[in-house]
């Protein structure tokens, strides 16, 4: 029996390690943007691992009522899966708390534009033709003013977050909200 407790906190240790890792995932490009991209082989291998213990899990556990041994790679890919699995539902209040802050941060711009084109009669050319040490104390620390992309064309305006290498969010002024494109 001492062998399948040592097994036990093998997949533990390795389910923990996963579950720690898929959330560093997602939190820590919110404050270094592109650093996922450094991540991504990692995060493929655990994905990989995720979709592999739909069957290695049921097997696992097939096994030990039949009381056989389990070996190493199984006890690895099920301490991957059931990390991964753990990892995504950690994530999941962190992808709601970052669309907030995005949110937030597209709305005070968005009111911070439409103040400038009431006083001036039209939309500032640049960003930093608003008071951008005061609008950023109101901003989320992870949506400063200095990672929105903005640019004007005939009296309308376009507000975007670029996102390194792949796409972007746009913001849409008619639901006040962020679209992925």
């Amino acid at each position: 029996m001492l062998y399948g407790i040592a097994e036990m906190k093998k997949v533990i240790y390795i389910g923990i390690s996963t579950a720690t890792f898929v959330a560093l995932f997602y939190v820590v490009p919110l404050f270094y943007i592109g650093l996922e991209f450094l991540l991504l082989p990692f995060m493929l291998i655990v994905l990989t691992a995720g979709i592999v213990g739909v069957v290695t899990i049921p097997l696992t556990a097939y096994k030990v009522y039949k009381s056989q041994r389990i070996s190493n790679w199984l006890n690895w890919l099920n301490g991957l899966a059931i990390g991964a699995y753990f990892g995504y539902l950690i994530t999941i209040p962190i992808l709601d708390w970052d669309e907030e802050q995005r949110n937030l941060s597209g709305i005070l711009v968005s009111e911070h534009l439409e103040e400038y084109r009431n006083k001036n009669g039209t939309y500032p050319t640049e960003l930093s033709d608003l008071q951008v040490a005061q609008l950023n104390k109101k901003l989320p620390n992870t949506y400063q003013l200095d990672r929105f992309s903005y640019f004007v064309k005939e009296n309308e305006y376009a507000l975007d977050i670029p996102i390194p290498i792949t796409d972007r969010w746009h913001w849409n002024r008619e639901e006040q909200k962020w679209e992925y494109e």
